[in-house]
């Protein structure tokens, strides 16, 4: 649980960092990582990959407002790996 926990941490920093992010800002990515686990839930899915996701699905809009999830690729994958996490 430690690396989900400072992933959170982290991005909810980054979040912090940057306040002119209006709407895919760290309340909307906290209101995706709930809605996400309770969906996740229903579905039987693995909740701390689910709660990965949400927590760095829009990590784009740190990259470029309005900008397609691809453009952040590279910050999303940093984050990961600062967390801990691998491909494996």
């Amino acid at each position: 649980m430690y690396r989900l926990e400072k992933l959170s941490s982290m991005v909810h920093k980054l979040y912090i960092q940057n306040p002119e992010i209006v709407y895919h800002d760290w309340g909307h990515i906290d209101f995706v990582r709930k809605k996400s686990l309770e969906f996740g839930d229903e579905l039987g899915a693995d909740p701390i990959l689910v709660e990965t996701a949400a927590i760095v699905h829009d990590l784009n809009y740190l990259v470029e407002t309005g900008s397609k999830a691809e453009k952040g690729n590279s910050l999303r994958f940093s984050v990961l790996k600062k967390c801990g996490y691998s491909h494996n």
